[in-house]
């Protein structure tokens, strides 16, 4: 069978019976968002990448969990979801932040636009930034999900063990929280 036509189901039982085809598509279809969650979460390259790794050595250790009949990404979300929220607490507070300020440019970055513009933007995704900072890890990985991964109410469920209710709740008051966080700071920058 083509590897481009290999259901989840397909893939799971594949990489059950060790078929480095398998592996490979599973990796090459989910390393990215992976990784966005990972960043979303951790704030930092070095420990996304780091994360990524883990989460695809633990899918590699646990892959006779899966529910063949299940949707993949969740499953393996659910992983990287507990996986930051391990080194998140492993982490020093104060570290995280700074790299979390360091990770903010990435170099060669180049914009045509004016200089009180790109100000503007980088000062808007600084406060961004130090908002999400001011919810919790769990809340910005539930808005990952829903916005940097356009997950479901009910695969964010599935990702954190979470009811569907509760999702939707916490995202609503994460929403209402990075709002009421963000207020100032847009009327600041529109000044």
């Amino acid at each position: 069978m083509d590897k481009q036509q290999l259901s989840d189901g397909d893939i799971s039982r594949g990489c059950r019976q060790n078929d480095p085809n398998a592996w490979r598509h599973l990796i090459r279809a989910n390393t990215t968002f992976v990784y966005r969650i990972a960043m979303r979460m951790l704030r930092d390259k070095r420990d996304a990448e780091d994360a990524s790794q883990e989460v695809f050595m633990r899918v590699y250790r646990s892959i006779e969990n899966h529910d063949p009949t299940r949707p993949i990404a969740p499953w393996i979300s659910k992983i990287t979801y507990h996986v930051c929220l391990k080194r998140i607490s492993q982490k020093n507070r104060v570290a995280y932040k700074e790299s979390a300020l360091a990770s903010d440019n990435p170099a060669g970055e180049t914009h045509e636009s004016t200089p009180e513009s790109q100000l503007t933007k980088k000062q808007m995704a600084n406060y961004v930034e130090m908002a999400l900072d001011q919810i919790s890890a769990q809340d910005r990985a539930l808005i990952a999900m829903r916005y940097s991964e356009g997950f479901t109410d009910s695969e964010i469920a599935e990702s954190t063990d979470m009811p569907v209710g509760t999702v939707k709740t916490r995202l609503h008051r994460a929403r209402a929280r990075l709002k009421k966080l963000l207020a100032p700071y847009i009327s600041e920058v529109s000044a």
